[in-house]
This record gives structure tokens, C-alpha cells and sequence, in this order.
């Protein structure tokens, strides 16, 4: 009986030393979300006959956030929840352009689905989220001919949520 008195004790000696000794919140997991969200601008001016080709591209940067910079050594995961992009005019036709986010094409738009394309393909998002782990940001890019003068903005937004380890 005193053998394990003395067993206990130590062993509560042990773990309080242990504790102590360790810097605070090490070890701590903690979650933070973040929209990474940037714009494009295209004007185009027609010239003279013939189209005008038009490649425009921004970056979506983990470090926008100002807690995701002060963390990002810390960052041990990166979640994708939503990918989307959104166009501020319809009428203008973008059927023919290439869009794309890293080196993956995306869906075109399509004036029927309205002014948003929500991209909810599981081996995109995966892909994307990697990416972002990998590199900390991501490339989205719009390429097209215009055949007319255009004015025309494009919103790219991925929220994310990262998994931090102290």
C-alpha cells in the first residue's frame, strides 16, 4: 500500500512537472475560416476589325487574412467550403472564354444558371484546397476574344477553413 502512495505520488510529480515546463497553449489545435475574394476587371477598347483577345488573372492568398498570416506556420490543414465566381454582366458573351483556377479548367457560365457559378465538383475542391496547403495561394485566370468593346467584372471567392496546431 505504501509502495503505491509512493507510485501516485511520483507519477502526480511527473505530470505536474511535465505541464509546467511546456510553453503555454502547446500542442493547442484551433480553427479559423477565411473568404480569399479578389476581382477582375476587363475593358477592352475595338479596335479597328477583329477580335480582341483579352487574359486577365489574380491571386487568392492565404496570407490576405490577417490572422491566417500570423498563423500560417502554424497551419496544418486547409478545408475548402466553397469555390464560386460570379459575373457582374450576362449579356456580355463569355461562352467562348477559358476559365480557369490553377491549371484546372472551370465550368463555363452559363447565362441560365444566373450571375454565379457555385463549383461543386468534390475532385476540384480537393484539388484547390492542396494547392492552397501546398503553395498558400492559387491562380484563377479568364482568357477570351472579344468581338466588341466590353466592361466587365468577375468575382472569384473560395472560403476556407484552416486547422492550426500550436
Amino acid at each position: 500500500m505504501k509502495t503505491l502512495k509512493v507510485f501516485s505520488a511520483l507519477a502526480l510529480f511527473s505530470i505536474l512537472f511535465i505541464s509546467c515546463s511546456q510553453s503555454n497553449n502547446a500542442g493547442a489545435v484551433y480553427y479559423s475560416n477565411n473568404s480569399l475574394s479578389e476581382k477582375i476587371v476587363i475593358s477592352t477598347v475595338q479596335q479597328n476589325a477583329g477580335n480582341v483577345f483579352t487574359s486577365k488573372n489574380v491571386n487568392l492568398k492565404l496570407a490576405s487574412s490577417p490572422f491566417f498570416n500570423e498563423h500560417l506556420n502554424n497551419l496544418e490543414l486547409i478545408d475548402v467550403i466553397n469555390v464560386s465566381y460570379a459575373i457582374n454582366d450576362v449579356s456580355i458573351d463569355v461562352s467562348t472564354a477559358t476559365i480557369k483556377i490553377g491549371d484546372m479548367v472551370l465550368p463555363n457560365f452559363d447565362v441560365s444558371s444566373g450571375t454565379t457559378i457555385q463549383i461543386s465538383d468534390s475532385g476540384l475542391i480537393s484539388t484547390i484546397a492542396s494547392i492552397l496547403q501546398e503553395e498558400g495561394q492559387i491562380t484563377f485566370s479568364f482568357e477570351n476574344n472579344f468581338a466588341s468593346q466590353v466592361d466587365l467584372e468577375i468575382d472569384v471567392s473560395i472560403e476556407v477553413r484552416g486547422t492550426f496546431v500550436n
